[in-house]
């Protein structure tokens, strides 16, 4: 059986994690993306009313159950991006981090980080982009999601143990 890896990919706002993940994880039959902002964007067509908590329930729906079944059935990989540098992410960030390694998978991170010039070239990029949603504001999305399915993980892996 594949040892299951959970690829954290982190770094504050404008350093190319959502690019870095379209590079190198777009292999939808190996790699599953977590990814609020594109399911939000093509269920609704846009962001607006984003914390709208009915819509955020419904993409929530759409989310969970594709997680488990592409990381537990389907045997994929499991890609998550998360924005770092502020101070009350980068605890829940060390918290999922803290629930990824208590499960069997393989946990990796990769800390993207641009020079002040390339940063500046992205943030223009990103304001022509229609579909950017910054990374920033999903945190707390993502943080719940995947507090609760590593969780789930755990009592899983456990109940089978025994």
């Amino acid at each position: 059986m594949k040892t299951k890896t959970i690829h954290f990919i982190i770094g504050a706002p404008l350093t190319g994690k959502t690019h870095f993940i379209k590079s190198n994880y777009s292999e939808k039959d190996k790699y599953y993306v977590i990814n609020y902002a594109d399911t939000f964007h093509n269920e609704f067509g846009n962001y607006d009313q984003f914390e709208e908590s009915e819509r955020l329930l419904k993409i929530y729906n759409t989310i969970a159950p594709e997680l488990h079944e592409n990381f537990h059935f389907d045997d994929k990989d499991l890609i998550i991006e998360f924005c770092s540098g502020f101070e009350e992410h980068d605890k829940d960030l060390k918290e999922l981090i803290t629930l990824a390694k208590n499960t069997r998978a393989e946990v990796k991170i990769t800390q993207m980080q641009k020079t002040f010039e390339e940063a500046q070239k992205l943030k223009l990029l990103a304001t022509e982009d229609e579909h950017y949603y910054s990374s920033y504001y999903l945190n707390d999305h993502r943080h719940e999601l995947l507090c609760n399915f590593f969780q789930d993980m755990q009592l899983t892996e456990h109940l089978t143990d025994n």
